[in-house]
């Protein structure tokens, strides 16, 4: 915890810095990298409310300089992610669909590890939502370019295959426990 604290003083020195700085595009960009760090920091900290104003301050920077890059995808992923774990996942959901949109119209980032964390947390929320047939398919997804970019022994793919599996067997479970609900409330 005391590694979390020395970041955040290191972030907020860090922005003090860029803002005394003359205001160009660079400098901004390197305070919003510097706001979303600390965004990180408070979400690892459990400190959700926090990590969003954090997250909500950069988005409205890249807005100003019209970035609909990756990194913007990132912080709408991040932002979701911070609501799914305060467990508002419509809000999650909305912020994931806003990442998912920019994700869809940039070339070249169709194999990208940022691209993968995103389907995985929108397959998670899904999951979360009981949307199970949704949920599969962005894990599979995610599943399929963590197998691409970074292999099938990496943490991330194995927790993607995992998540996928428990699905697959809560699917199944859950079919049975309907189909046992139907013969136990058929009148006879």
């Amino acid at each position: 915890m005391c590694k979390l604290r020395d970041a955040i003083d290191a972030y907020k020195r860090s922005l003090c810095i860029y803002q005394n700085h003359s205001v160009c595009q660079r400098n901004s960009l390197k305070m919003v990298n510097a706001i979303k760090n600390l965004g990180s920091v408070y979400s690892q900290q459990g400190r959700h409310r926090k990590a969003i104003e954090n997250f909500k301050r950069a988005l409205n920077i890249e807005k100003i300089y019209g970035l609909n890059d990756i990194g913007m995808a990132n912080t709408y992923n991040s932002l979701g992610v911070a609501y799914a774990r305060l467990g508002v996942s419509a809000r999650a959901m909305s912020y994931y669909r806003q990442a998912e949109a920019i994700v869809n119209g940039l070339c070249g980032y169709e194999w990208h590890a940022d691209v993968a964390d995103l389907f995985f947390n929108i397959g998670v929320t899904n999951s979360t939502l009981n949307r199970l047939r949704s949920a599969k398919y962005f894990l599979k997804r995610s599943l399929r370019i963590f197998c691409k970019c970074l292999g099938n022994m990496h943490p991330k793919t194995l927790r993607a295959n995992e998540f996928l599996k428990s699905l697959t067997h809560r699917r199944v479970h859950n079919i049975r426990l309907n189909r046992a609900h139907c013969v136990s409330g058929r009148r006879f």
